[in-house]
């Protein structure tokens, strides 16, 4: 049976726009975009609910109550970290960060994308201790969002700057999940963490024996999460942890080699891009506005985020990786110039989600964190607008 001319065009059309590399993120960015005028209408009271809604999951002793935006943020989103995790073994093993050099590069420059940022913060804020307690809050970077606006960019990116901002993001977030351990009064518990090693031991032994079927791997990623959970521990690591696990290469029966880790990729990418990133966009950009003031923009508290978030990681990431440059430390393919490192370290100035969750452990006060939301909000407009126009700028050849 033939199909109607109309549903054949849709199909194909759907093809072509799925294929595209830009389709994840304007499927994300239009989310996001439902999301804010949802909750700046009528529907803001549904909408609050909707995110707010308690979910419940028990298995014997084991307890898991959250509310719907919890649960997409630490369960839906590990299958991206996974993902990421993934994408990084991939150039470890044999991409662009196979070199220790080269791992270097993104790690001090992430470093440096934490300090300078909150150094600027501490300025602006120096003179209010309260204030003060906010200097994490543009240390972070979202890499859902920057990754998302780095796909607008176009498929002239090589794909080596997608894996630099990766690996800063990736490390960057890990330095956030450190920073809320030490300084916002997460209690580690010792049993669990110490499960969550002899797992991580049983990733390790996996490999050593050549094990390719993932089910095994996800078995053990199920356990890492609910000890992370347990142990306090941002479970969206134990996504990234169970990604490096996967085995790039194994020789099975008869010596047939098998390529699990570029399998998975494929597999879970697909539903990653046009699925759990959507959802999450969905309900983590909902900021209701109506309640903000216009003097909000010019707080110390929106001022140190904002310009933390814009220049400090453009200073940070820009600045130690062009010294590295220089000192011939760092080594990028001959496509990528300073242009894209450039544009790399803007993007890394969208904070989002994580530099919002850090606003509500730094703030009790509902002022402050509407101070800091619209730091946030106007550092995000403003880094993807510069971002994406550097990335896909190009030089007039001249006759």
């Amino acid at each position: 049976m033939t199909q109607p001319k109309f549903v054949s065009s849709l199909s194909r059309s759907s093809k072509i726009f799925f294929g595209q590399e830009t389709s994840a993120g304007i499927v994300m960015l239009l989310a996001a975009f439902i999301a804010v005028i949802i909750a700046n209408s009528p529907l803001s009271s549904w909408y609050q609910g909707f995110v707010s809604d308690k979910m419940a999951i028990s298995w014997g002793t084991f307890s898991f109550s959250a509310n719907f935006d919890t649960v997409v943020k630490d369960v839906l989103m590990v299958f991206f970290f996974f993902n990421i995790g993934m994408e990084l073994k991939r150039e470890m093993v044999d991409g662009f960060l196979r070199k220790p050099s080269q791992i270097f590069t993104p790690l001090l420059a992430a470093a440096c994308g934490m300090l300078v940022p909150a150094l600027i913060y501490i300025a602006i804020n120096f003179n209010n201790p309260t204030y003060l307690h906010g200097w994490a809050i543009p240390c972070a970077t979202d890499i859902a969002f920057a990754v998302c606006i780095l796909a607008l960019a176009g498929k002239a990116i090589d794909p080596t700057v997608k894996i630099f901002l990766l690996a800063i993001t990736v490390f960057d977030d890990l330095g956030s999940i450190i920073i809320i351990a030490l300084f916002y009064g997460s209690d580690i518990s010792l049993m669990p963490l110490g499960l969550s090693c002899i797992i991580i031991l049983g990733f390790v032994l996996l490999n050593l024996l050549q094990i390719s079927s993932f089910f095994f791997y996800a078995l053990l990623g199920a356990l890492l999460w609910g000890t992370f959970h347990e142990a306090g521990i941002h479970t969206t690591i134990a996504g990234v942890i169970l990604g490096l696990a996967i085995p790039f290469k194994c020789t099975i029966n008869d010596n047939k080699v098998v390529y699990p880790l570029q399998d998975n990729l494929r597999l879970f990418t697909p539903w990653v891009n046009f699925m759990i990133l959507p959802i999450f966009a969905f309900t983590e950009a909902g900021v209701d506005f109506r309640g903000l003031s216009a003097e909000d923009l010019l707080s110390p508290i929106s001022l140190g985020v904002a310009l933390g978030l814009f220049f400090g990681k453009q200073i940070g990431i820009f600045g130690s990786t062009y010294i590295l440059l220089k000192m011939k430390i760092a080594q990028f393919p001959e496509s990528v110039g300073l242009r894209h490192i450039y544009g790399v370290s803007i993007l890394s100035g969208i904070g989002f989600t994580m530099s919002l969750f850090v606003s509500k452990l730094a703030f009790d006060s509902i002022d402050m964190q509407d101070m800091a939301k619209v730091g946030i909000i106007s550092s995000c407009i403003l880094t993807s607008i510069w971002g994406l126009a550097v990335l896909r700028w190009k030089r007039k050849k001249t006759a």
